[in-house]
């Protein structure tokens, strides 16, 4: 197979966001995420990433702009994802381990035009002149009444045309060599990586994929292909009890482990390897 053919044939696909609409409209009432006590179909992950997206529309996103998600790993992390991409811009990842001074020289260094959290951990961000949108329980419902509010008054809710050379995320490097540096990636870079892998390694029917370890870069994988993403909690992924419970409970098959990760699961105390029955 000519495998630079079928890149260039795939690119036509669009846009990471545009990928996952075409999806959703395919298999609306398939389950597409599970997480947090929350499951959400193709059609409602859809509808709720588009109330978000333009909520940040309103509040000043564009192509290109950048947009933070401070979040443990959870159903309303993968909502902003799509959403921020929908709105034409670029999803920021804010790990939970920054401190505050790392987060001020982020915000002063991207500009993110807003950051997306939760009310756990609100109280960090709310104080660094940032604006801020929490999805709190009845998010959704309040978001949506603005949004209708809002295009009453006059605003363009036009979705902007994002091309395969505008940004899809802004990631910063550790900081080890100095100071953390903002890494700007187009959607070319992961549509060409995510068309790859489903080439190479094509997902089957009755697939499960668990995410956590690499949650941002993996998480929109399956489900640009109507497979579901379960959610492995934080609090989990590093608990092999926990973690083996995790992937029995869900019939997991597919799961991305680092190699140290994968070897202290293995090695631990009272594992139950039947539990790992399911992967593949």
């Amino acid at each position: 197979m000519d495998w630079k053919k079928e890149l260039e044939k795939y690119e036509s696909l669009g846009c990471l966001h545009e990928i996952f609409q075409r999806q959703a409209r395919a298999t609306p009432d398939s389950i597409a995420v599970v997480g947090d006590d929350v499951t959400l179909t193709f059609q409602e992950l859809d509808e709720a990433s588009n109330v978000l997206a333009d909520a940040l529309q309103i509040r000043g996103v564009v192509r290109d702009s950048s947009v933070g998600i401070f979040m443990e790993r959870c159903v309303g992390y993968v909502i902003s994802y799509i959403a921020i991409l929908k709105a034409g811009g670029a999803y920021m990842p804010l790990d939970l381990s920054y401190p505050d001074v790392l987060l001020e020289d982020i915000f002063s260094d991207a500009k993110p035009v807003c950051i997306i959290t939760n009310p756990q951990m609100q109280k960090r961000v709310l104080d660094k002149k940032q604006t801020v949108l929490v999805l709190n329980e009845n998010w959704k419902e309040k978001l949506d009444k603005e949004n209708k509010s809002a295009v009453t008054g006059g605003a363009d809710l036009t979705r902007p045309k994002v091309q395969l050379d505008d940004l899809a995320y802004v990631v910063y490097s550790s900081g080890t060599t100095g100071k953390p540096k903002g890494i700007m990636c187009p959607h070319r870079g992961a549509v060409y990586s995510y068309t790859w892998r489903h080439l190479i390694c094509p997902f089957e029917t009755g697939d499960r994929v668990a995410c956590n370890v690499f949650f941002v870069w993996e998480m929109l994988r399956p489900l640009l292909k109507g497979v579901p993403l379960y959610v492995i909690p934080d609090t989990a992924i590093y608990d092999p009890l926990l973690l083996s419970g995790f992937l029995k409970k869900h019939s997991i098959t597919r799961i991305l482990f680092t190699p140290s990760l994968l070897e202290t699961v293995l090695d631990a105390q009272n594992l139950n390897i039947s539990d790992f029955s399911t992967l593949k």
